[in-house]
């Protein structure tokens, strides 16, 4: 994808900036491995030799390639601060995050890229955030190799505090293979969402009666708000169609307003508001919106 297509796209969605102008840049050194931290947001933060006539600012937008040309990120200047090197600190080196994030770390990386950098040389230290990033997802059905992820999807007690189990559901690897060994055939089926730079972000299944699939979705916290929910959900969604389902089925807990906004972005209608009397569980709240939405 070039910058102009990935701008575009971001515009689309996001048209508040479309009239922002952006920079392009690749990482000099080792450009790959310092993008995938970006994407990670394990880096946000970035610095250069100061140069007056070419100083960012905050607000400042950039457009960041990866190795081979491509665009994969657009992130936005948040702090701007002129630093000598030594005065460089050690959470801002944190920021940077390669290495082990430390400050003696992150010294040793700059003095061999920069070779004579001195103590008193000025740095443009540069703090960003993510805004917008190429996704490039692998979702397939569900296999013993993902067991050892879904294990740590399944008793993560911020995930699972959606579905009555805020200290996470405790299973075991034994446990998970018995459950994958009794997953129905056609009518039901799980997938694991990947994603290039992020690894492992969750799973997504439908299970089908009497025509309507029960669709659900469950994504580490570290990778929601990027557009993998959205697009494992269309996916899934599609699955369930094919396999014979004339429509989808949802029913978000009325407090999960990231989730109900999702699902009425994909054109999911709200039918009722169901309360809930399950004893045995710790339910964020008393009541579940049911949503459909049928195949066209």
């Amino acid at each position: 994808m070039t910058p102009e297509q990935l701008w575009q796209e971001f515009v689309e969605k996001f048209p508040s900036y479309n009239t922002k102008s952006y920079d392009v840049f690749t990482f000099g050194d080792k450009p790959d491995e310092l993008l995938q931290l970006v994407l990670r947001d394990d880096k946000t933060a970035t610095s250069c030799i100061y140069r007056e006539s070419a100083t960012a600012q905050v607000g400042d937008i950039s457009i960041i390639l990866d190795s081979e040309g491509n665009a994969k990120a657009i992130i936005e200047d948040t702090k701007v601060s002129i630093v000598p090197f030594d005065k460089v600190s050690a959470d801002f080196a944190r920021k940077e995050g390669e290495g082990d994030k430390t400050l003696a770390t992150w010294r040793k990386i700059h003095k061999a890229y920069w070779k004579d950098i001195t103590p008193n040389t000025l740095l443009e230290c540069e703090e960003f955030r993510l805004l917008y990033s190429v996704i490039e997802l692998d979702i397939h059905e569900t296999t013993v190799k993902d067991l050892k992820n879904i294990k740590k999807l399944w008793n993560n007690g911020d995930v699972m505090y959606w579905v009555g189990f805020p200290k996470g559901l405790h299973k075991t690897i034994t446990q998970l293979h018995e459950w994958l060994k009794k997953l129905p055939g056609r009518h039901a089926k799980h997938y694991s969402i990947y994603e290039k730079y992020l690894g492992y972000c969750g799973e997504t299944f439908y299970e089908i009666e009497n025509d309507t699939a029960r669709i659900d979705i469950k994504l580490l916290p570290n990778v929601q708000g990027r557009g993998i929910g959205q697009r494992s959900l269309q996916f899934v969604i599609e699955e369930a169609f094919h396999s014979g389902a004339k429509q989808a089925f949802v029913d978000p807990f009325e407090t999960n307003n990231r989730s109900i906004h999702l699902y009425k972005k994909l054109s999911f209608k709200q039918k009722r508001r169901v309360r809930q009397t399950t004893s045995n569980l710790v339910l964020p709240c008393d009541y579940t919106i049911e949503m459909i939405l049928e195949k066209r």
